[in-house]
């Protein structure tokens, strides 16, 4: 199965745009034999992916203002740590000596994904999220979506 990633800069408010600019992305991976299109949340809507990362006073602040930079330059365990290396505690007993110990376990959500995507297609189970109430705290934003 191909899994076609879409950047798309869409524009804000603008739905029959952004729509057609979705299809046209979704004609091109397809034609490349792409089964699933991901483009960038909130694309239909348009809401800007440049965010604050494009903002040159935002960049010029996080270079040269330290205590700025420590507070908004480090985002936390966001989308990609909670998609590829989801911490799960465990337990888990010593067979030999019948002891229980504490482990913790690192889920990469991704690859369990396209796994059962490939084995198992019409599962209820395929979906992956980052909203890990227990980092929730150390977030810099919450996530916004699931699924």
């Amino acid at each position: 199965m191909k899994i076609s990633l879409a950047e798309i800069n869409s524009k804000v408010g603008d739905l029959k745009y952004n729509a057609n600019l979705i299809k046209k992305h979704a004609d091109i991976a397809n034609k490349n034999g792409a089964e699933i299109l991901v483009t960038p949340e909130l694309s239909l809507c348009g809401y800007p992916p440049e965010d604050l990362l494009l903002e040159k006073e935002f960049i010029d602040r996080i270079k040269g203002d330290d205590e700025f930079a420590r507070i908004w330059g480090d985002l936390g365990p966001i989308y990609g740590k909670q998609w590829r290396n989801w911490e799960t505690e465990v337990f888990q007993e010593d067979e030999e000596s019948k002891t229980v110990f504490h482990a913790t376990q690192q889920i990469d959500q991704i690859k369990n994904l396209i796994n059962e995507l490939k084995t198992n297609p019409d599962s209820r189970r395929l979906m992956v999220s980052a909203w890990n109430v227990g980092e929730l705290d150390q977030m810099t934003l919450p996530p916004c979506h699931y699924g």
